[in-house]
């Protein structure tokens, strides 16, 4: 499967990332390697391959979260770039 530059320059623009022509045409073509590879390893014959999700055998180690109660709102705030009456003010995310 070939990736264009088209489809590559379509997908930075819905990803809101402004790439240059050298880059459209990079990723173009590594997209289009990584592709072609995982189109080698479907040839596989993986049916006497038992199934597996942990190769290396680690496991993840998280702890419980924990709700705490933070009653200084002033050193919050403090810490934020731009604030409105006790709230933090943020770029918004629709037109």
């Amino acid at each position: 499967m070939i990736i264009s530059k088209k489809e590559v320059a379509h997908t930075a623009a819905l990803s809101r990332l402004k790439l240059s022509e050298k880059e459209i045409e990079k990723f173009s073509r590594e997209l289009t390697a990584i592709l072609g590879y995982i189109g080698k390893l479907k040839e596989l014959d993986t049916d006497k391959v038992e199934a597996g999700l942990k190769a290396s055998g680690w496991e993840n180690k998280v702890r419980p979260d924990k709700v705490l109660a933070f009653k200084d709102e002033k050193k919050i705030l403090k810490n934020a770039p731009k604030t409105s009456t006790n709230f933090i003010e943020v770029k918004g995310v629709f037109k």
